[in-house]
C-alpha cells in the first residue's frame, strides 16, 4: 500500500493551493502559417480554412456532449472545456483578421 510523505503532502498543499498557469509557446503552428500567410497574400484563405475546421470540431464535440449526463463529470468537463478553448480561437481568428484588415500586415 501506497502512503504520502510529509513532502509529498507539502507539495500537493503547494499543488493545490497554486493557480494553473498557461505558458506561452515559443512555437504555435497557428501562428507561423498566419505570419507565411499574411507574407504570401493567402492570409483570408487560411483564417477560412482553419474557422471551418474549428467548427467541424466544435460541432462533433457537442453531438457527443449531447449525449453525455448533464452532470460534472470528467468526460464532460475535458469535452466542454476543448469547446471553449476552440470557441475563444474562434475568436482570436477574428482578432486577428481584424488586426491585418485595420493596420496590414504589420499590425500583429
Amino acid at each position: 500500500m501506497y502512503k504520502l510523505t510529509d513532502a509529498g503532502r507539502r507539495s500537493l498543499g503547494q499543488w493545490w493551493a497554486s493557480p494553473i498557469e498557461l505558458p506561452i509557446g515559443e512555437r504555435e503552428e497557428i501562428i507561423t502559417k498566419v505570419v507565411f500567410a499574411s507574407e504570401r497574400g493567402t492570409l483570408l484563405e487560411i483564417l477560412d480554412v482553419q474557422r471551418g475546421g474549428l467548427l467541424r470540431q466544435i460541432r462533433s464535440l457537442n453531438k457527443r456532449a449531447s449525449h453525455l449526463p448533464f452532470a460534472a463529470t470528467a468526460e464532460r468537463l475535458i469535452v466542454e472545456k476543448h469547446i471553449y478553448d476552440l470557441e475563444a480561437q474562434a475568436r482570436w481568428l477574428d482578432r486577428v483578421e481584424a488586426l491585418y484588415s485595420a493596420g496590414g500586415k504589420d499590425a500583429p
